[in-house]
């Protein structure tokens, strides 16, 4: 079983005056962060502005990070959205598509929902993975 142990790094994403990612600089930073002690790594975070990128986006960071980490560390797949089903589809793509340890999700944002909603949330996406779930 995944467990996570040591520094995490809540990924910040470089992005090109075009809005695409700058793959080059997230490398740098990658790079910068293994060196300086990184157990692991969260692409699609919060402060990341997951929020701000389409699901293909997502999907290809997830894959980006993943692929460079290689076995040098743990890379936890951000899956966080507003619905379960977009949740579902980055996480069975972190699954299919990419090397990662875990997955890690918060709540549905943007709407107030109910408890009953955020568990049944986590219940499905719990249901229908395989990778590890990390509540966030």
């Amino acid at each position: 079983m995944f467990k996570p142990e040591g520094i995490y790094v809540a990924m910040l994403t470089p992005f090109n005056e075009d809005g695409t990612v700058n793959e080059e600089e997230l490398k740098c930073m990658i790079e910068f962060q293994l060196q300086n002690g990184a157990d692991g790594f969260f692409p699609n975070s919060s402060v990341g502005e997951f929020v701000h990128m389409s699901l293909e986006q997502r999907k290809n960071l997830n894959k980006v990070v993943a692929e460079y980490v290689g076995d040098r560390a743990a890379v936890i797949a951000g899956i966080s959205a507003s619905s379960a089903e977009q949740s579902l589809e980055l996480g069975r793509h972190a699954e299919e598509n990419t090397s990662c340890d875990a997955v890690i999700s918060c709540t549905p944002y943007f709407y107030d929902v109910s408890q009953e909603i955020v568990e049944r949330h986590f219940e499905v996406l719990e249901e229908n993975l395989d990778l590890p779930l990390i509540l966030y």
